[in-house]
């Protein structure tokens, strides 16, 4: 580019300059510093990056930059140096705004831009500080352009009243419920006396209603109103963003109102009032699901053939549209520094695409650039001043009540007769005991309301879906609709308690079981939940066969040791596994989606595989995944279309009649960017919000993924996992796997061993110790667990449940040869102790601690001293004493000159 630029002595002026990298930009230094020096010393000819050229002298540069955004680097010296630097000042916004609406037609354009003036500064200063607020030149400029569109549709109207509509349709759209008041406040005393009459957007708002009636939604005058904006929005900007945290209608607003432009577009004949609105066309990309060269492009590094990327395959389609509709290509995903500032061109009054091959795609007058994000807290001012904003607040614009509304509604007639009954149920304590938990509760991982409001209904409708009728419209047999009144309100705590509840703890099950329980009490609820053998409402299944609440455990038939079966298959039945299982399959057979939520060594990997690849049935197929750190987004789609089949013309999935069970391990593991994203999260919402991915071989095409649920497990935030969105997390329907307790602990390797032993013919004496070793095990692992803590010095201090398997893994292997007696039994278990929980401290200290942990346990189950039970020697076992044994035998060393000479005999042959 300098090349020709010299050697034309054109002018070119790089805007955003120091948005490119330092390293780029000290290359970029010393090339203009040649060109500069040979038009100084008049050297014309001159060897410039392997070329002989001819340098103009008429050549110049010129750089325009914003300095302290983010994404920006700060120049080299060797680059400052080169330029001279102009600082501009803040424009007279007055005199501008005067200009334009003169220009307008406005009389009183010079009191009318004080006006404007006034409300943006006042606005600024009194209004709360959000990440998408901007009152800066180009917000007076929408301001303007606002009223000179009102002007034209309103020529005889009075001037105030055009400004004043105009400074509120181009700004409530983006305030707080708090902050409207107060420009409300600010308004009314600049325009002192105006009362603006209620603007009737006709059929507009009828159509937009009756769609949302079709779809089974609430038509909230807060989220019509809230459609109606995004309307206006786009005839003002053809950039903008809709905001908002999660579950505020954010999608559902802009799909309901294309389907309703849509409708109005369809109709015929058409009318004056319908022909106002066009018909619109959506096209949906996620940025953060693929790489900067698949969003906007690159150069094929082999090749070096141009390959376009899915933003300008989608933003020249649209440009070349030749009908009258109008083109929205929208962005679902983060907003970020590392792709947006590559559509300022876009976005400004430029409107063009340019691309790196040197294209320039110019936006056609129809097409609208719309993003759908959370937050922009880390996007720069530059790009929240280029769009317009629309925020969505999930309390005012959608709220529980109408979410409970549109289920109702969504049920089938078939359950008409049940309609006040599940009305009652939902209203009383669905919100309470959700606002109570939050309260009170501890949960893994933060959830929103909506999301566990959607969880209940997934459970509710999943039991109740065996009932439906064919057709559906049909009624229900009296002795069934008997029975469904007898047991739905039991589902319906079912149901409560596994998704409100299920994201707590164990102490904040504690918690929200006294709530639950105190709520039934206070309106007098006639399901009766048993406090005995069990106390807790986790502890109970609803068998609706009998219509009783029966204990998890009784729902399984009494597990026994497989005979053949190894140490690390067995998979002993606890209350906690059963009833995550129970929840997981119930979902996923439906097509849900569930996410398990717990700490390292809960049993969550195991037991959601085992329940996959075992207890799903045949119409199921299990796809297991484990993420890491270094996990991309083009690494897990390879993975999973590898695993699905073509179905037919772009749509892939499983075998016809059959339904893919893919299992996530380590959700939250995958590295976040520079800005909090995670690539691989985002292409999994990517197919939960929009049904599938984008394909980037020649031509780019967007593939529907159907009958996929999705099973996802990690720990929570903490030690390299990492927070996961709320816009992903709201999908999923969380299950939270605690700890396992003492008794459970207890219960599972007491099992286990006792079928070793009996397998292996033990002896009494050995059978007997075995109660006490599990016991002692247990006890000293908690007791390693609050004495050695994780610290800067001694990160690896943590322990698990797959500790205390350690502990026992080996001692299942031995025989009664080796252990002939309890005092051998209980030396084995002290050596096992040893070698997985002192082996990983790092001082002397630390190990003096840990023997006088073992030692109170010695004296507490045994009777026994550590110096009695060692007889003052190192114990040490090992299976590789005897190179030929088959089975290994593991046994006590004795000889230690022995252990040498095998030890050097290993050695000798690994190193031949």
């Amino acid at each position: 580019f300098f090349k020709g630029l010299a050697m034309a002595g054109a002018w070119a002026c790089f805007d955003e300059f120091n948005r490119i990298d330092e390293e780029v930009l000290s290359v970029v230094a010393q090339q203009v510093n040649d060109l500069q020096q040979a038009a100084i010393m008049r050297n014309y000819r001159i060897d410039f990056e392997g070329s002989e050229i001819t340098v103009d002298p008429t050549f110049a540069i010129f750089i325009t930059m914003n300095p302290g955004y983010a994404g920006r680097t700060e120049l080299p010296d060797n680059l400052k140096v080169l330029f001279r630097p102009v600082a501009c000042m803040v424009p007279d916004y007055a005199m501008i705004a005067e200009i334009r609406l003169f220009s307008f037609g406005y009389k009183d354009a010079r009191n009318l831009a004080r006006k404007i003036v006034a409300t943006m500064r006042l606005s600024s200063e009194q209004l709360s500080s959000q990440d998408h607020y901007d009152f800066g030149m180009r917000a007076v400029n929408t301001v303007i352009g606002a009223a000179g569109i009102m002007k034209r549709q309103s020529p005889d109207e009075s001037e105030d009243i055009l400004l004043l509509m105009a400074l509120r349709n181009s700004n409530l759209p983006k305030f707080l419920a708090d902050d409207i008041l107060l420009f409300e406040g600010i308004i009314s005393d600049l325009f002192p006396g105006i009362q603006l009459a209620a603007q009737d957007y006709g059929v507009l708002l009828q159509t937009l209603e009756s769609t949302l009636a079709s779809s089974s939604l609430v038509p909230l005058p807060a989220f019509t109103k809230k459609c109606i904006q995004l309307y206006e929005v786009t005839v003002l900007r053809h950039g903008l963003m809709i905001v908002g945290p999660t579950g505020g209608g954010k999608t559902t607003a802009f799909r309901n109102l294309s389907s309703t432009l849509n409708d109005l577009a369809g109709r015929k004949p058409q009318t004056p009032e319908t022909s106002r609105y066009p018909a619109v066309k959506v096209q949906t990309c996620n940025p953060k699901s693929i790489t900067m060269n698949q969003l906007y492009g690159a150069f094929d590094d082999s090749t070096h053939e141009w390959a376009d990327g899915v933003l300008c395959t989608l933003f020249r389609k649209a440009a070349l549209d030749t009908s009258q509709a109008w083109n929205w290509v929208m962005f679902d995903g983060p907003v970020d520094a590392l792709w947006i500032e590559s559509m300022n061109t876009v976005l400004d009054d430029n409107r063009r695409l340019c691309l790196v091959s040197g294209e320039i795609i110019q936006m056609s007058k129809g097409m609208t650039m719309m993003f759908e994000v959370e937050d922009l807290a880390v996007a720069s001012p530059a790009t929240v001043s280029r769009c317009g904003m629309i925020y969505m607040d999930p309390t005012s614009c959608v709220g529980i009540n109408a979410q409970i509304q549109s289920w109702m509604q969504r049920l089938p007639k078939c359950f008409g007769p049940l309609t006040d009954l599940l009305q009652s149920h939902l209203d009383t304590y669905v919100c309470p005991s959700a606002e109570a938990m939050y309260r009170e509760c501890t949960e893994w991982v933060p959830t929103v309301m909506n999301n566990l409001v959607q969880s209940c209904f997934n459970i509710l409708g999943t039991l109740l879906l065996p009932y439906h009728t064919v057709p559906a419209s049909a009624k229900l047999q009296p002795d069934i609709l008997e029975h469904l009144q007898q047991v739905v309100p039991c589902f319906f705590f079912l149901s409560l308690v596994w998704s409100v509840g299920a994201t707590c703890n164990n102490e904040g099950k504690l918690k929200f079981d006294a709530l639950v329980r105190g709520m039934m009490a206070e309106h007098q609820s006639e399901v009766e939940i048993p406090t005995h053998p069990h106390p807790l409402l986790f502890d109970y299944f609803f068998d609706e066969e009998n219509v009783a609440w029966v204990p998890w455990l009784d729902t399984q038939p009494e597990y026994g040791v497989p005979e053949e079966a190894e140490f690390h298959e067995l998979l002993v039945p606890t209350l906690d596994t059963v009833r995550n299982s129970w929840l997981i399959k119930t979902l996923a057979s439906k097509c849900r989606h569930t996410l398990c939520v717990g700490p390292t060594g809960s049993g969550k990997t195991v037991n959601i595989a085992n329940l996959l690849t075992n207890g799903m049935g045949e119409n199921f197929v299990p796809v297991i995944i484990n993420f890491s750190a270094r996990t991309s987004a083009n690494m897990l789609q390879s993975n999973l279309m590898s695993k699905l089949e073509k179905r037919r013309t772009d749509t892939f999935g499983p075998a016809a009649g059959k339904t893919c069970t893919i299992f996530i391990d380590d959700t939250n593991l995958p590295q976040r960017e520079q800005y909090g994203a995670q690539p691989p999260l985002e292409l999994l919402r990517q197919y939960l919000d929009h049904g599938g991915w984008y394909q980037y071989v020649h031509p780019i095409r967007f593939s529907e993924i159907i009958s996929v649920a999705l099973v996802c497990a990690m720990a929570p935030p903490g030690g390299g996992r990492n927070p996961v969105s709320n816009r992903f997390l709201r999908h999923f329907n969380i299950i939270g796997f605690p700890d396992t307790d003492a008794a459970n602990l207890t219960h599972i390797f007491t099992t286990i061993m006792a079928a070793t032993l009996a397998r292996s013919s033990f002896s009494d004496e050995v059978r007997n110790a075995l109660s006490p070793v599990v016991r002692a095990t247990v006890s000293l692992y908690n007791e390693v667990q609050a004495a050695f803590l994780p610290l800067p010095a001694s990160v690896h201090y943590t322990f698990n449940m797959r500790d205390v398997a350690r502990v026992f893994a080996l001692m299942s292997s031995t025989t009664p040869n080796t252990v002939p007696d309890s005092l051998a039994f209980v030396r084995l278990w002290c050596h096992e102790c040893m070698r997985v929980f002192s082996d990983r401290l790092i001082n002397d200290g630390d190990m003096q601690t840990f023997h006088t942990l073992l030692n109170a346990q010695l004296e507490h189950y045994f009777k026994m001293d550590l110096m009695k039970v060692t007889s003052g020697q190192r114990l040490l076992y090992a299976d590789f004493m005897i190179p030929e044994a088959d089975p290994k035998r593991y046994e006590e060393v004795i000889d230690t000159e022995r252990l040498t000479e095998v030890v050097k005999d290993y050695l000798d042959e690994y190193n031949r």
